[in-house]
């Protein structure tokens, strides 16, 4: 999750935009797709956006945009929202392939001019979602797990099960990032390629807590006797800072 500070400047430069009447028949600009929103950014707002944004984020929300004579700029669908993600990307997630990133985002977005009507009809809500993920149930996430042995231990995994469709989803989100480091599950509500989250009971001193091995999605853990006592070592597991490096 974003730092409040940072997240605050974003959420302020989509509070700036307004809501534009929609274009006159024959008069749509580029990009705007079928039924697509309009939205205008006034020109003092638009100043403290340069200060703000990457430079290749701003020339992107120009570009996309119409500049109209008052200095402000209207375009259709989520433009601002695309701006943003990018932003967001450039400065607190890129690495050292991220300018590569950058170029391969844009001729995806816009193929050079000849797909913006692709995008540009998307709303804002829509975007967010397939960058938010699935919403993390615990159907969701058990639909994900395999367990191995998948016989003998029938009532531990009962009780895991059990165990996961009682945590909240912060806990669930946790879970999810001790296991695999990602705290998110993709939109379409399953892992890459299939991938599945293997949960190993190991013969263990019952006093262990799990253990996760992250580059193989695997969870250990003793075949504990008692769904209570389960419960209360895998959310200490999943709370603590380094939760593969205890015992």
């Amino acid at each position: 999750r974003a730092e409040p500070q940072k997240e605050a400047s974003y959420r302020w430069m989509l509070a700036q935009r307004t809501r534009a009447a929609p274009a006159a028949a024959g008069k749509a600009t580029p990009g705007d797709g079928l039924g697509a929103v309009r939205y205008t950014v006034e020109l003092d707002a638009l100043e403290t956006f340069a200060s703000m944004l990457n430079e290749p984020c701003y020339k992107f929300l120009t570009q996309s945009s119409k500049l109209n004579a008052d200095g402000s700029i209207s375009h259709a669908g989520a433009v601002l929202e695309w701006t943003l993600l990018w932003d967001v990307y450039l400065k607190y997630l890129g690495d050292g392939d991220r300018w590569l990133a950058y170029e391969s985002l844009l001729e995806g977005l816009t193929a050079r001019g000849r797909r913006l009507d692709m995008w540009a009809a998307l709303t804002g809500d829509q975007i967010m979602e397939v960058f938010e993920g699935a919403p993390l149930t615990p159907a969701n996430i058990v639909a994900n797990l395999e367990f191995k042995p998948s016989y003998g231990y029938d009532v531990q995994i009962n009780a895991f099960k059990r165990v996961i469709e009682s945590m909240s989803q912060d806990e669930l989100s946790m879970f999810l990032r001790f296991a695999t480091g990602i705290g998110k599950l993709p939109a379409n509500r399953r892992f890459p390629a299939g991938q599945k989250l293997t949960i190993r009971f190991m013969p263990d001193d019952l006093n262990r807590l799990p253990s996760a091995h992250t580059c193989f999605w695997t969870v250990d853990l003793p075949p504990y006797e008692d769904e209570s006592s389960m419960s209360e070592k895998l959310r200490q597991a999943i709370a603590a800072p380094q939760p593969f490096a205890l015992s």
